[in-house]
């Protein structure tokens, strides 16, 4: 079987912004569109200028920005994986329990699948996950929570999802233990 050139996620961020920018010129709203680049790439910059940073603050802009550019660099990374090879029988192997189910005899039935990650998505990986945990507890000190509170949120049922949920809520507009209001 031939693997796709680009996957999914790549394709919905690219019909996404593409969506962005027919609105931005219907709207006449260009210089919009250059303040989100411009706090795209300070909020990346910022990400890994701050990676080692536990103790203030972040807005979800801050957060969402970089988690974008994470995806989009993980979307581009395995375009290459794939295309140059870099996936091979010596890359990492990580058994998973698929998303998908399908139900037989009224039983919901998982099936195991091997999630191979390539050479350049590794590096990657290991490049992003301190700016991305420390970007996590950042917004939770937003929302007045200590950042103890990320580990509980990981290891309990849906605690991924309360996760979620906490990085999009507005972050308290005063200040708290953690640091002044983020403009």
């Amino acid at each position: 079987p031939q693997k796709p050139l680009a996957p999914p996620i790549l394709i919905d961020f690219f019909i996404i912004y593409g969506l962005y920018i027919i609105y931005a010129k219907q709207n006449k709203s260009f210089l919009s569109l250059i303040e989100i680049n411009s706090a795209f790439i300070n909020s990346v910059t910022d990400g890994f200028a701050k990676s080692l940073d536990f103790n203030t603050r972040s807005t979800r802009s801050q957060f969402w920005y970089f988690f974008l550019f994470y995806q989009l660099s993980s979307s581009i990374c395995t375009i290459l994986d794939i295309n140059f090879g870099l996936i091979s029988n010596h890359s990492i192997t990580i058994k998973s329990l698929d998303i998908y189910a399908y139900i037989h005899d009224g039983l919901i039935i998982y099936s195991n699948t091997k999630l191979e990650i390539g050479y350049l998505n590794l590096f990657l990986l290991f490049l992003c996950i301190v700016p991305i945990i420390s970007l996590i507890i950042r917004r939770l000190h937003d929302l007045n929570y200590t950042g103890w509170f990320l580990p509980l949120l990981l290891i309990l049922p849906f605690g991924f999802i309360v996760l979620i949920i906490m990085m999009c809520l507005k972050g308290n507009e005063y200040s708290n233990k953690y640091g002044k209001e983020i403009v």
